[in-house]
């Protein structure tokens, strides 16, 4: 009997990266045999991130085509196909049991070069307003894992949906909070506020963060943690500069341009203001903490906005819009959470139980159900 093999695909964001990188992870303790690929494209963040995973890595060509002008639209509809043939070749050398889509660009022709090999496809779907790829894979797929029962009806009738959430790194659920506050040398009164815009950044919560600043700080036992991103971080130094915040001394706000550790950042927070990327939220409702959630408005299909209602409705977190977005309406809402522990742990509560922290178990344990019915 030949040796498990799973092929695995997702690019651009780490939203799909990183869900794919656990999945494998909770795979492999149940199935120790099996042997995995990562396709993804030659420059893309997968790349960098599946090679620090020791993964074996195969590269295709990609390209969107939504939102985008008309040559864009026809050059990225190039290269998609070149993938699709790209992908059938390794699926034909590889030979996998079975392709896992987990978003991004590069999903699409893997799956599609996928049926095309007859190697039977599956999809890992964060949003609760589904991509592209994934809506046109659940067409012929095997199984699609959503977040939540939310994105059930974005799929065809006839194919199996299982709402099981999305997984989350182990670390996230490891570190308490005790571990989380001493990382960052944060007493056990004091009130956390972590800000993060993703990877990338978020420009306009940076720039409510910098008008919010005065009021957060004018609670003695308030802490901030802001992380800015690479892109932002020099800007964002220089605007709190501007607002007369010295971040050169020790006080009670730390400027970053990247959190390393986020499970520490994490489990030390009191308040996380962020995007609403479902993979983030994944994360915050695992560990249950309090969030303000300010959708971007530039991604496809504003599926963030689905992602943070969801949240909002079920008392898990506060949604601002970021055409409403101001410097004192984020600082209102932290405080107003921070200033009322009835409320703060109540959106806690909730927030926990919209959260899935055994996801990846699960999700690992239904697809190599599937595979196995396959494979007899």
């Amino acid at each position: 009997m030949k040796a498990l093999r799973i092929l695995l695909t997702g690019g651009g964001t780490g939203g799909h990266i990183y869900p794919a990188l656990t999945l494998a992870e909770a795979l492999k303790e149940q199935r120790p045999e099996a042997e995995f690929i990562y396709v993804g494209r030659a420059t893309g963040l997968e790349a960098e991130v599946v090679a620090k995973s020791g993964m074996a890595y195969a590269a295709i060509e990609s390209g969107g085509i939504a939102g985008l002008g008309a040559a864009a639209r026809l050059s990225g509809a190039w290269r998609a196909m070149r993938g699709v043939f790209q992908a059938r070749r390794i699926m034909r050398l590889w030979q996998p049991d079975v392709a896992i889509g987990c978003g991004g660009y590069v999903s699409g022709p893997v799956l599609l070069g996928a049926r095309l090999a007859g190697v039977p496809a599956l999809v890992l779907e964060a949003d609760i307003n589904p991509g592209m790829a994934s809506r046109i894979a659940g067409r012929w797929a095997a199984g699609v894992f959503v977040s939540y029962a939310a994105a059930r009806p974005y799929f065809p009738a006839q194919t199996p949906v299982f709402a099981l959430g999305m997984p989350v790194r182990r670390a996230v659920l490891a570190v308490s909070r005790e571990q989380g506050r001493a990382a960052f040398g944060y007493g056990p009164e004091e009130r956390v506020v972590l800000i993060f815009g993703g990877s990338g950044g978020a420009k306009a919560i940076h720039a409510a963060s910098v008008a919010a600043a005065r009021h957060l700080l004018s609670q003695p036992q308030v802490r901030v943690l802001h992380a800015a991103g690479l892109r932002y971080y020099e800007q964002v130094r220089a605007d709190y500069a501007a607002a007369g915040i010295d971040l050169d001394k020790p006080g009670q706000l730390q400027l970053v341009p990247y959190i390393h550790n986020m499970p520490e950042a994490l489990a030390a927070a009191d308040v996380a203001v962020t995007r609403a990327g479902m993979t983030t939220l994944a994360e915050l409702t695992a560990r249950g903490v309090p969030a303000v959630v300010i959708p971007s408005p530039n991604v496809a299909r504003n599926h963030q906005e689905a992602n943070a209602r969801l949240l909002a409705e079920a008392g898990a977190a506060v949604l601002l819009r970021e055409a409403d977005l101001s410097g004192e309406g984020l600082a209102a809402a932290v405080l107003g959470l921070l200033g009322d522990p009835a409320a703060l742990a109540a959106m806690a509560a909730a927030s926990r139980g919209l959260g899935r922290p055994e996801a990846a178990q699960a999700i690992a344990a239904q697809i190599l159900s599937i595979v196995a019915k396959g494979r007899s």
